[in-house]
């Protein structure tokens, strides 16, 4: 039994995809086109007043969405690939 949970554990060590948690109870990180994940930061006062003449400019939702699009446009100027929707608002895997 004892050979059993270590095979699991090493090959979830050696699995391609990462996990979080215990490594006795690995959690899939599964890459997908639906999956997002919530990410905080804090920015500089003229970068929040930007970020909000921007949103009312380009009719965004909300302050993150306004972020996520300035981050996918900055990625993409430093040569990643992004597969976008025509509005440019939904990437794939890059």
């Amino acid at each position: 039994m004892t050979d059993r949970w270590q095979d699991r554990l090493e090959d979830a060590f050696q699995a391609r995809e990462p996990f979080l948690g215990h490594p006795m109870l690995p959690i899939p990180l599964r890459d997908t086109k639906s999956r997002t994940e919530r990410v905080s930061t804090y920015v500089e006062y003229d970068f929040y007043k930007f970020m909000q003449e921007y949103e009312a400019r380009g009719g965004f939702r909300g302050l993150s969405e306004v972020l996520r699009r300035l981050a996918i446009l900055g990625a993409i100027a430093e040569g990643y690939k992004f597969d976008l929707d025509q509005d440019g608002s939904k990437e794939s895997e890059p």
